[in-house]
Formats: structure tokens, sequence, C-alpha cells
């Protein structure tokens, strides 16, 4: 790969980790787009948990009842979309989810959630549900304690992994002098670089 566009390429992974790492930078609450049931593409922020620039790739965690894992299960091919406005970098990728649930994976991720937002897995309603009420989901006590650890196992159930085998990445650099972008494409398990008009 062409110099500047493997600085740009290992700029991109370094971001992606930092948010991972840090609830602080803005690539820690990236958008995940999926295409729905009826055919129309569904846009939602998700927590960047998962970053691995040797397999190229990337994930989120999510209630296995949510919209978006039935969306998943339906068409795996998704597309991420990231940015940063003190770079002034916007990152889209593309790739294939694989889900994991009840698995080895799920069970190691699940031992890293907190106990406080295992509440989200405990709820009887699923997401997206329609109520009677303005509701967290989860029941009433929980709003007022933590559930212990014993307690909040039974949330692991509802608890799935996502990840995404990326394939594209396309980056764009916003710039007083003028914009560029930089694409990537994985092709026979090799990252290509280009340039592209912005």
């Amino acid at each position: 790969m062409e110099e500047r566009l493997a600085e740009v390429w290992q700029s991109v992974w370094t971001m992606l980790a930092a948010g991972r790492d840090s609830r602080r930078h803005p690539f820690h609450t990236p958008a995940l787009a999926t295409i729905a049931a009826q055919g129309f593409p569904e846009v939602r922020t998700v927590i960047l948990r998962y970053v691995d620039p040797e397999s190229g790739e990337i994930g989120a965690q999510a209630d296995a009842r949510s919209e978006k894992i039935g969306s998943i299960l339906a068409e795996p091919r998704v597309e991420w979309h990231f940015y940063s406005p003190d770079e002034k970098r916007q990152v889209r990728a593309r790739g294939v989810c694989h889900l994991h649930q009840q698995d080895d994976l799920a069970r190691a991720a699940w031992q890293k959630v907190a106990a406080l937002s295992r509440r989200c897995y405990l709820s009887t309603i699923a997401p997206g549900e329609r109520t009677d009420d303005w509701t967290p989901g989860f029941d009433a006590e929980w709003a007022n304690r933590e559930p212990t650890w014993e307690e909040s196992e039974a949330g692991f159930a509802h608890f799935v992994v996502i990840r995404t085998r990326l394939h594209w990445v396309d980056v764009l650099d916003l710039e007083f002098t003028g914009h560029r972008r930089s694409q990537f494409e994985r092709r026979d398990n090799v990252w290509h670089g280009f340039y592209a008009a912005p």
C-alpha cells in the first residue's frame, strides 16, 4: 500500500481503538445501519465494544430481542458510520455481521459488562415493544438499586455480541484547502488502498 494511504489506514484503526477504549472519543458512539424487514434502512447509535485490526473486525453488543438483531439475521450486510469533529474525519465501513449468543465468546464479553449495565438485559419487555408508559423496560426495583452479580446473570439469555468483518472502508477528511478521500477494500484477505475524489 502506498505510504500516505498506509498512514491513513493506520490512523483509522488508531481512532477506532481510541473509540473502543474511551467513552469521550467520538468514535465510541458510531451509527450502525441495517436493512429492516420492510426493505428500509434502519440506523441507530451503538457503543463500539470491539476493534481488531488484524482480523479487520469491529463490534458491539445488543439485546437478542431487538429489531437490529432480527434485521442482521435476515441480512447480515451492514454499514457503520463514524465522525470525529476534532479531526473532521468521517469513516464509513461495510462488512458482514456474525452474531454470538450463549457461546464462549458471548460469555467472555458478558463477564466484562458491569452489573448496573446488565439491567438493560433483565427487561421483560423486548426493545421496541410498545408500552402504556414511558419505561426503561426493567422492573422498578432496578431503578433504585444495582442488581447483584447473581441477579444480573439472568440477563445473559438476552445478550448478543455483534462482530462485523469489514471488507470496505471509506475515509473522508474535511479540510479548508480541499477535502481528501481514501478508500480501502479487502480482496483475497488483503487490504488495498485507493484515492478517490471527495
